[in-house]
């Protein structure tokens, strides 16, 4: 049974906002569901890694932290990136808060697929990030189910997202500290990624944690354990 990503996209790519528009993921599905706060604009994805094949690698399968560094083609233009052999849409509905200063842009919605391009290129990018120090394959946002033992001894899996950048020209920044090029790095809750040189920062979370912001209750108080997604 072959893993669960992202499927083919059989329409074309709609028209990408212009250049003084927020950070967007970019463009929406006629089924998606309504935001849980009706002060926050739904965005949701379209799949530019998901249409292309998935290659399997050897150095992939046997080191968790490399990745498929391979070629495909998108609308004449090179990928320098495959998804591993572990990649898995996520059960867990995570969410990325773009803030520019204090001010915070719409909601990114990135649960339905099992992978995102970060880029500053219209035609390429899941997410959009248009600030000229960022690169047209600046990172990728990756889903990975990873094996692990519970407290009981069975066996179970989780699907964490890691975020692997394309050596890029001006890096990828974790908490404020630069990732190494070309490595994944696991995402948890509250974590907070920069790209560049650019002036937004975007914090990652849950659903669950979503809610209880909009009720009141800061991110730093949501629950944080693990969600097991088993095969």
């Amino acid at each position: 049974m072959g893993h669960p990503r992202s499927p083919i996209p059989n329409s074309p790519i709609p028209n990408s906002p212009t250049d003084n528009s927020p950070t967007t993921i970019s463009p929406t599905t006629p089924n998606s569901p309504t935001p849980n706060s009706p002060t926050r604009k739904l965005v949701d994805t379209r799949d530019v890694l998901g249409h292309l094949l998935t290659k399997t690698a050897t150095e992939s399968a046997c080191n968790p932290h490399n990745y498929a560094e391979d070629t495909n083609m998108f609308k004449g233009v090179v990928i320098k990136y495959n998804e591993p052999p572990e990649a898995w849409i996520p059960k867990v509905r995570w969410r990325l808060y773009p803030f520019r200063g204090d001010d915070q842009l719409d909601v990114l919605y990135i649960h339905r697929q099992s992978a995102y391009m970060i880029s500053r290129e219209k035609k390429l990018g899941d997410i959009l990030v248009e600030h000229p120090s960022c690169s047209k394959q600046h990172a990728v946002l990756q889903y990975r189910s990873i094996p692990y033992m519970k407290p009981d001894g069975s066996k179970s899996r989780r699907v964490l997202p890691y975020i692997i950048d394309l050596g890029s020209a001006n890096d990828t920044f974790l908490n404020g500290d630069k990732v190494e090029p070309r490595r994944y790095n696991e995402l948890k809750e509250n974590d907070m990624l920069k790209f560049g040189f650019s002036s937004r920062d975007f914090l990652v979370m849950k659903e669950k944690s979503e809610k209880q912001l909009t009720a009141g209750v800061g991110y730093w108080d949501a629950n944080t354990s693990a969600d097991d997604e088993s095969d």
